[in-house]
């Protein structure tokens, strides 16, 4: 976030390797620790966050249906990761 402000502008390094890899680690990680339906809400988050830093950065022609299935599929994973969580007695 401190590089961002100090060199503005987007790069190959903090948008796709340092951002999206990181992304990638922690829903391998938490998919790893038993939560797997959160585990995949991250990836799916991720890798659509990958495609559009790669598209943009790369100018590739946009798929915006794949960019955007991607983060709209979050928020319906999340909540079915909320409401399998929680115990109703």
């Amino acid at each position: 976030m401190v590089v961002a402000l100090i060199v503005p502008g987007t790069s190959i390094f903090w948008d796709l390797i340092l951002y999206n890899g990181l992304l990638i680690f922690i829903s391998i990680w938490v998919a790893i620790k038993r939560a797997q339906v959160i585990g995949i809400a991250i990836g799916v988050w991720a890798l659509a966050s990958a495609y559009s830093a790669l598209v943009e950065l790369a100018a590739l022609p946009a798929s915006p249906l794949f960019s955007g299935l991607g983060f709209i599929l979050f928020y319906p994973i999340l909540f079915y990761f909320i409401l399998r969580s929680q115990q109703f007695e």
